[in-house]
């Protein structure tokens, strides 16, 4: 190519633009496309989310009273066992389905009525 200064000079400035305009358009397909694959996925994931929920039920007792009693017990892991048990039984979710914050007793409850 043989050419002055400025003739080489603009040749390579338009390949340059049209290079930069080609890569432009590249990425704004790919956003589309990347778009396009969060909306079909969101479907997919909405529902994954909604059988999940099923199966970490959380169980909040007694919100409303305020008297707790405090028993101090030693080995209490065989009690957060059979609570745990009774609640998935209940609720039929698995036991990794359950989390457990705190338990604590409380002194007007009807299981006090079943002594």
């Amino acid at each position: 190519m043989e050419g002055t200064f400025i003739e080489k000079l603009t040749y390579s400035l338009g390949v340059s633009v049209v290079a930069m305009l080609i890569v432009f358009a590249v990425l704004v397909i790919l956003m589309y496309i990347i778009k396009f694959q969060s909306f079909i996925f969101a479907k997919t994931t909405k529902k994954a989310k909604n059988e999940k929920s099923d199966e970490s039920t959380q169980v909040v007792v007694a919100e409303s009273v305020e008297e707790f009693e405090e028993i101090d017990i030693q080995d209490d892991s065989e009690i957060v066992a059979a609570i745990m048990g009774a609640l998935a039984l209940e609720f039929g979710t698995s036991l990794e389905g359950l989390n457990i914050r705190s338990i604590k007793r409380v002194s007007n409850s009807k299981w006090n009525n079943l002594r």
